[in-house]
């Protein structure tokens, strides 16, 4: 167990640092613990890093301005740069858990949550209406006993056994990644099922040589992004764990992403807009319950009409993410895709759906749910969950059937088997279902 103490000299602290250190190596003694205190906000004019009674202490100076009046964008800053810099210190990265020792620290949880596969401990105070998933133990208010900390920091990292580890990346896209990763993130933990981590990138336009995830460290990638290309290294390692077999969900817009990756544009099987045409690959889609590959049509790649409610028709009943589920649901209020080019081969078409010229549609039977042929791994391609402007305003994730068919596909993208029973309230032909909690 790697843990790192953060302290932070301007804000208040939870406990005092020297008595809960000593007290937590008595406790501690016999157990495999490396323990950090990291101070925050230090008087040090630069960083420095010491060796007492075993426990290493690092000092990060404050930042450039010294008044008390730091705006929340500075602050914001601020923490990134600490992350930035721990990812450079922190050699040992296996069984991480941050303590954070200081109120407002719901921000700093975040940067560490995108930056690490890690657990944060940190008060019931402060993380009360903090978004921050099954990956924080909460300590209870009024609870400063060394040795009861200490199985709260072991039982943060046993509850993560056995799940499937997942990482979501995002951060940039022409939808609300904001909202879609959020809501992916819940459903998928509130499974019981998966650990999940979320990799942000910069922003638009802004520098991507740091972006550098470590896909290896996961059973299943789910790709929630649009935006610039990524550091070449970045790209070598997805393509890496994708031909070692990783697991990959790609979900909607993201098949969007990368027009000029040829490697991409396979693994997601087809894709749409950002100026693609007949180059792109043929035109995929469904007649006559047929697969068909157009080679011959020109035409822009990527539309979809309104959005509205649409039934959804199964292709291959036998497959493990559809064994079981109606042959036919009627999906929430969404986007269906249409016209969509691609250079992949699809593997097993799991749901298409009617796109009706009535509603601006193609007029064709178009793909919605299908896993692609690329080696070893095993690709879902849920075109489906057009994200809302919240996440209680945000109709198509909410709906169960696009819920249930994305944690099915998770499972066999990263297992090859799927063990969830059909629920009761999956919607049927006529009816709609929706999980407004995303559970």
């Amino acid at each position: 167990m790697n843990l790192y103490i953060i302290n932070h000299t301007w804000c208040r602290a939870i406990f005092d640092i020297d008595l809960y250190v000593r007290e937590l190596v008595v406790a501690c003694k016999g157990c495999n613990m490396n323990i950090c205190v990291v101070n925050l906000m230090s008087e040090k004019p630069q960083i420095q890093t010491d060796l007492i009674g075993g426990i290493k202490y690092w000092y990060f100076p404050s930042a450039i301005s010294v008044q008390r009046t730091i705006s929340k964008e500075q602050w914001e800053l601020y923490y990134r740069n600490i992350v930035y810099l721990l990812q450079l210190y922190i050699e040992n990265k296996k069984d991480l858990i941050f303590h954070l020792n200081f109120i407002e620290s719901c921000k700093l949880t975040q940067e560490l949550q995108n930056s690490f596969d890690c657990r944060i401990v940190a008060s019931q105070e402060e993380h009360s209406n903090c978004f921050g998933g099954s990956k924080i133990s909460i300590i209870p208010n009024g609870l400063y006993d060394a040795t009861e900390l200490l199985k709260i920091y072991e039982s943060s990292l046993c509850c993560e056994e056995g799940k499937i580890k997942v990482l979501i990346v995002t951060g940039q896209s022409n939808h609300a990644w904001q909202i879609s990763h959020v809501a992916i993130r819940l459903i998928l933990e509130n499974s019981g099922l998966f650990a999940v981590n979320v990799a942000v990138s910069p922003e638009t336009g802004k520098i991507m040589s740091n972006f550098k995830p470590d896909f290896s460290s996961y059973q299943l990638v789910v790709l929630d992004y649009n935006g610039d290309r990524w550091p070449e290294e970045t790209e070598r390692s997805f393509l890496d764990f994708v031909e070692k077999g990783g697991g990959v969900i790609i979900y909607h817009a993201a098949n969007n992403a990368f027009r000029d990756w040829k490697e991409y544009n396979r693994i997601i099987g087809f894709g749409g807009w950002e100026d693609r045409n007949e180059t792109a690959g043929p035109y995929i889609y469904m007649q006559d319950g047929r697969l068909v590959y157009d080679k011959e049509s020109p035409g822009c790649a990527g539309s979809h009409g309104f959005q509205h409610e649409f039934v959804l028709n199964c292709s291959n009943p036998e497959h493990p993410v559809t064994r079981g589920l109606p042959v036919a649901w009627r999906h929430e209020q969404d986007e269906l895709y249409d016209r969509m080019r691609g250079p992949g081969i699809v593997k097993d078409v799991l749901f298409w759906g009617y796109s009706d010229p009535a509603t601006k549609g193609s007029g064709r039977d178009e793909m919605a749910i299908f896993t692609v042929d690329y080696g070893k791994a095993r690709i879902f391609h849920t075109t489906l969950g057009h994200a809302g402007n919240t996440l209680d305003d945000n109709i198509a994730m909410q709906c169960t059937g696009f819920q249930v068919t994305l944690l099915r596909g998770a499972e066999w993208a990263a297992t090859g088997n799927v063990t969830q029973p059909v629920p009761d309230d999956f919607p049927t032909e006529t009816t709609i279902s929706l999980r407004k909690n995303y559970k």
